[in-house]
């Protein structure tokens, strides 16, 4: 099930916020926001936004340990059972969704910055 394999890495990929997808996108928006705050703000506020992002970090790598493990286990491993030795490739029509999706996650994380260009100019 290569093509089947690719989708699900792409998608894998996007929701362990790992570049250039949309999932990595949202969580560096999310770091920027808390090192602003880090800056600006008094000593309590400073404190537990240091915690958010430690706490955003720690987030992201089990995902990505998550992942990689399932990702492992389903195309990677030796199949388990007799139905698992045999299987093959869907058919296109759930390939299209899948696809589809797997595009979107990249062209989102690609042109994420014509999102934010109102925004730049803010600051």
């Amino acid at each position: 099930m290569p093509v089947t394999a690719v989708f699900f890495l792409t998608a894998c990929l996007a929701i362990s916020a790992i570049p250039p997808f949309n999932g990595f996108v949202s969580e560096w928006l999310t770091y920027q926001s808390l090192f602003l705050k880090i800056q600006q703000s008094s000593s309590i506020a400073r404190l537990l936004s240091i915690f958010a992002v430690a706490a955003l970090a720690m987030d992201e790598a089990l995902a990505a340990t998550c992942f990689v493990k399932c990702f492992g286990i389903s195309f990677l491993g030796n199949p388990r059972k007799r139905e698992a030795e045999n299987a093959q490739e869907v058919p296109w029509t759930m390939l299209t969704g899948f696809g589809l999706l797997s595009m979107l996650c990249l062209v989102l994380g690609l042109f994420s910055f014509l999102a934010t260009l109102p925004f730049n100019t803010c600051f």
